[in-house]
């Protein structure tokens, strides 16, 4: 079992958050945690190694996957990756809500932010994408 993560897994040295992942991982010594750097992964190799991450990539490659931060142009491989922190703005006849969603095109895969302090870009970069918002019960297509 692995988990890939595509960049900004922590924005700081060692902090609580260090502290709670690293408690986290000791429950599964068999995970291996694959990192695809992002621009804000600032914290030491040596940290990463002490969180028992020791595979660490600018970008990854797993069968017909690519697994980067940033967006990439590939039209062989199907790319999933993360920097922009995708969202939609649903508006009602009162109110406006942000959603973190999922960009689907093609060839590509962007991922939200799996974090609350982490904003969100509601331009719409890929017209032709669907987007993808999961609430706790469902998925929901956004048109």
């Amino acid at each position: 079992k692995k988990i890939i993560v595509v960049g900004d897994f922590l924005h700081a040295g060692k902090n609580s958050e260090f502290e709670i992942y690293k408690n986290w991982k000791l429950q599964f010594p068999a995970l291996k945690i694959i990192l695809v750097k992002g621009n804000h992964d600032r914290i030491s190799e040596k940290y990463l190694f002490e969180l028992g991450i020791s595979d660490i990539y600018s970008v990854y490659q797993e069968n017909e996957f690519t697994f980067s931060h940033e967006d990439l142009k590939n039209e062989s491989q199907f790319v999933i990756s993360g920097h922009i922190h995708p969202g939609v703005v649903l508006q009602s006849s009162t109110r406006k809500l942000k959603f973190p969603c999922y960009v689907v095109t093609e060839n590509q895969l962007i991922l939200p932010a799996f974090s609350t302090f982490t904003g969100l870009d509601t331009n719409n970069y890929f017209p032709e994408s669907q987007k993808y918002i999961v609430t706790q019960d469902s998925i929901h297509l956004i048109q």
